[in-house]
C-alpha cells in the first residue's frame, strides 16, 4: 500500500464518464414508455379528502394500486417495535410534506408537467408534530391513531448495573447532545424504469440503486410475483450514500403502474423532491452521563437517544436499525463494565429517516469528541 500514496488511483468506470458515455436510468429508452409524475402533499399533516385530475390524465391513487399489492408490512422482530404499513400512496390522511398522493402517467414528460397542475387536492389540515418533544408530549396529535402515541420503538439495553455505578462514581459527567437532520443528496436523484411483460410475466425494473438483489426481494414481497420472475438491473449510479438502498413508495408504484397499462413506466426524481420525500438522516438527541473515577478511569455510562425518525419506518435499514448502531457504537474503545443505552424512536411530520454513511458511527464518535 505504501507505494499508492500520493499516486491516482486508476477506475474502471472513469474514461466512460469524463467522455459522456455513462448510462444512467434517465438514458434508457425503451418503446411506449409513459412518464410518471408524483403529486405530492404540501401539508405536513392533513385528512386526504379527495384526489381529481383532468379527464385527459392517466391518474392513479392509492385504490387503483392496492388492487395489485396491499401496503407492505414492515415488522421488525425486536420486542417494543411496533409493526408498520408502507403505502405506496398516501390513502387516509398525510404525514409529511411531499408525501406521494397520487401519480399521473403521459407519454410526453412535458405535457405530464402542465396536467399535473390541473389536479385538485382537497385536505383538512391537521396539527402536526415537528419535533420529538412535541411528539412526545401529553395529547400530541397521533400520526397513526393505532399506536396509541407516536413513539414507533422503545429498546433498552443493559450490561451490569450503570445506574449504581453512577452513584458511587466520584465525578459524574453529563451532557446532552442534539445531531442535526441532514440528507444524503446524491448528484443522481432516484430513478425507475419499469416494465411488465404480460406475455412472459417478467418484471423488469431498471433502477438507480445501491442493493439490486435486496430490491428485487422486497418488490417481489410487495407486489406477489415470484422473485425468480423480477429482474433488477443497476446501470451507473450517481451517488448514493445510503438513500438508495431502501424500498421506496415510489419504487412500488411505478411497477403496479407498469402492471396496469403493460407499458414501460419512467419516474426520475427532481432535486426537490430529493430533499424533501425521499429520505433523511442522523437526527437524534443523546442525553449521556457517565460516572468516572478521580483517575479518569470509566466506570458507567448511560445513555438516552431519543431519534427522530420521521413519518414512518423505512425499510430494510431503517431509523430502529440505525438507533441500536449508535447504541452498540458509543462504549467504543474503552473499557468498562457497566453501560445502559435507552432508545425511544419518535415519529413525527417530516421525511422518513433512513440510511447515510457509516449509519450511527459519525454520530457516536461526535459526542466522544464533545
Amino acid at each position: 500500500m505504501a507505494d499508492k500514496i500520493g499516486k491516482p488511483v486508476k477506475t474502471l468506470e472513469g474514461l466512460r464518464h469524463i467522455t459522456g458515455q455513462g448510462r444512467f436510468v434517465a438514458d434508457i429508452k425503451l418503446p411506449n414508455t409513459l412518464f410518471c409524475r408524483f403529486i405530492r402533499s404540501t401539508y405536513p399533516h392533513a385528512i386526504l379528502k379527495s384526489v381529481e385530475g383532468p379527464a385527459s390524465a392517466r391518474i392513479f391513487t392509492w385504490r387503483d394500486l392496492e388492487k395489485i399489492a396491499t401496503p407492505f408490512k414492515i415488522e421488525i422482530p425486536l420486542r417494543g417495535v411496533k409493526p408498520h404499513h408502507l403505502h405506496y400512496l398516501a390513502c387516509d390522511k398525510v404525514r409529511y410534506v411531499g408525501e406521494p398522493v397520487a401519480m399521473l402517467l403521459s407519454e410526453d414528460p412535458y405535457i405530464l408537467a402542465d396536467l399535473a397542475e390541473e389536479v385538485v387536492v382537497d385536505y383538512e389540515p391537521l396539527k402536526p408534530v415537528s419535533d420529538v418533544e412535541s411528539a412526545l408530549a401529553d395529547g400530541a396529535p397521533l400520526l397513526y391513531e393505532d399506536w396509541g402515541s407516536n413513539v414507533a420503538a422503545s429498546l433498552d439495553y443493559r450490561v451490569g448495573d450503570p445506574e449504581s455505578m453512577l452513584s458511587s462514581s466520584p465525578l459524574v459527567l453529563e451532557k446532552s447532545f442534539h445531531i442535526g437532520r441532514v440528507t444524503p443528496a446524491p448528484l443522481e436523484p432516484r430513478a425507475i424504469l419499469a416494465y411488465f411483460d404480460r406475455g412472459t410475466g417478467i418484471l423488469t425494473v431498471y433502477i438507480s440503486n445501491q442493493a439490486p438483489h435486496v430490491e428485487r426481494a422486497l418488490l417481489s414481497q410487495a407486489i406477489g410475483i415470484p422473485e425468480n420472475r423480477v429482474r433488477v438491473i443497476t446501470p451507473d449510479v450517481g451517488g448514493a450514500f445510503g438513500q438508495k438502498c431502501l424500498l421506496y413508495p415510489e419504487d412500488v408504484a411505478v411497477c403496479i403502474a407498469s402492471i396496469l397499462t403493460g407499458r414501460p413506466v419512467k419516474y426520475v426524481e427532481s432535486r426537490g423532491e430529493n430533499l424533501t420525500a425521499s429520505s433523511h438522516a442522523r437526527e437524534q438527541h443523546h442525553q449521556v452521563k457517565i460516572g468516572v473515577k478521580r483517575d479518569g478511569e470509566i466506570q458507567a455510562i448511560i445513555d438516552r437517544i431519543k431519534t427522530d425518525i420521521g413519518a414512518g419506518i423505512l425499510y430494510p435499514h431503517s431509523s430502529i436499525g440505525t438507533s441500536i448502531v449508535a447504541a452498540s457504537m458509543l462504549p467504543g474503545p474503552y473499557r468498562f463494565q457497566h453501560y445502559r443505552a435507552e432508545i425511544l424512536c419518535v415519529a413525527t411530520n417530516k421525511c422518513p429517516f433512513g440510511a447515510y454513511r457509516g449509519l450511527a458511527n459519525p454520530k457516536q464518535l461526535s459526542l466522544w469528541r464533545d
